[in-house]
């Protein structure tokens, strides 16, 4: 996983945030604000807004144009999942990272992902590995 987490937090990284939002209080607010802080281009995917922080948001990773490195999931377990499956049946190439926020993993999740070879992160905050995250 130490590789997968260097891979991920270069900042030549394309990083799509599952729950991206625009309210300030939750964390995908707070995470795709501090990343775009930290001059990494990030996608936010929320299919209940058009456009989070200014940004134009996407319904889901299948559907946003660009070819993603990480898929950063700030949702509940059983959205993540979903999230997850979805990823799997796209058979996108290459196949992104997936990073499940504290939060967001489930015991399943990590057995699925396992089981398909899903490269996958977890236990662990973007926002920290990242480097000192700014104030948001």
């Amino acid at each position: 996983m130490r590789k997968l987490v260097q891979e991920a937090t270069n900042l030549s990284s394309l990083v799509a945030v599952i729950g991206a939002s625009n309210d300030s209080d939750k964390f995908g607010y707070k995470i795709y604000r501090d990343l775009k802080n930290k001059g990494f281009t990030v996608l936010p995917i929320n299919p209940n807004h058009n456009e989070i922080q200014g940004d134009k948001a996407y319904p889901s990773v299948i559907k946003a144009p660009f070819q993603i490195d990480i898929v950063n999931i700030v949702v509940p377990p059983d959205v993540a999942l979903e999230v997850i499956k979805e990823i799997k049946t796209a058979s996108l190439d290459p196949m992104p990272t997936i990073w499940l926020q504290p939060g967001s993993e489930s015991e399943e999740i990590i057995e699925y992902a396992r089981k398909n070879g899903l490269p996958l992160v977890y236990g662990r905050c973007i926002m920290t590995e990242s480097g000192k995250h700014t104030h948001v």
